[in-house]
């Protein structure tokens, strides 16, 4: 996997680019780093120390769980635009399942303190607020 920091987000794409308020947008780029994931590659796999949430940017990655020892259960298939690694934010401290690429991608990484602090700073105002 090749790192690449503070490439632009496309924000036509970009989950998080689209979502965030503009005058967000230095920090972002500041703080995310831009991945390149090889067809077969892992972006993160089951057990894994959680370190940040990714935004995929292009390509297809294949979200799935062990399910028995030589078995996996597929959770979803992930395209551009789509969030992964969301499920590591909560309470636990390990993914709960592992993203490995169908074919040449790339994601968006923001470290999980920056995207936590991030959300803190700006509250939701309404209770039934869609992007809260």
């Amino acid at each position: 996997m090749n790192e690449k920091n503070n490439s632009s987000c496309n924000p036509e794409i970009c989950f998080l680019c689209r979502y965030c308020l503009k005058e967000w947008m230095p920090s972002i780029e500041q703080f995310k780093t831009t991945l390149r994931i090889k067809k077969g590659e892992q972006l993160f796999k089951e057990g894994d120390a959680v370190k940040g949430i990714f935004f995929l940017e292009e390509g297809k990655l294949k979200v799935h769980k062990s399910w028995g020892e030589d078995r996996q259960m597929v959770i979803r298939f992930a395209k551009a635009g789509d969030v992964i690694g969301h499920r590591g934010l909560g309470n636990d401290t390990v993914y709960p399942v592992t993203a490995t690429a169908l074919e040449d991608a790339t994601a968006c990484f923001i470290e999980r303190s920056f995207f936590l602090r991030s959300v803190q700073v700006n509250p939701c105002p309404a209770a039934n607020d869609i992007l809260c």
